[in-house]
Order: C-alpha cells, then sequence, then structure tokens
C-alpha cells in the first residue's frame, strides 16, 4: 500500500492492464507522474488521471511554504 514506485507492484498493475484490454475491457488508473504512469501508458491503458487533488494541492502547498520563508 503506497509503494507505488515497488517494481513488484508496476508489473502487477501492468498486467492487469493487459490482462483487461486482451478481454476487451476498458482501462483506466489514477497515477501520478513516473514508473507506474509510463508502466501503465506501455500496458496500453486507455485513460490516465494524472494527479489527484491531494497530490496536486501538496505542490502547490510546497510553493507557498517556499515563497513564505523567503519574506
Amino acid at each position: 500500500t503506497g509503494k507505488l514506485e515497488n517494481p513488484d507492484m508496476i508489473s502487477m498493475v501492468a498486467q492487469c492492464i493487459r490482462i483487461a484490454r486482451s478481454a476487451g475491457k476498458h482501462t483506466a488508473i489514477l497515477v501520478v507522474p513516473g514508473p507506474m504512469m509510463d508502466a501503465a501508458i506501455e500496458a496500453g491503458c486507455e485513460l490516465i488521471i494524472c494527479g489527484g487533488d491531494v497530490a496536486n494541492l501538496s505542490v502547490a502547498w510546497s510553493d507557498l511554504l517556499h515563497r513564505v520563508k523567503q519574506v
């Protein structure tokens, strides 16, 4: 759980995507940029939602905190 850069996890997700696609099913994944997203694309995932509310907010908050420290 939470170890989205673990090679075993990436392999399992890619395998699930390939199996679903070979069965004629549509596939989608919510993922951040990185190895998991790359593997999903390579496996033929049709819909990739990159990021999410918490991930996007963490980037914005980090930027804000960086600017506040400089003031």
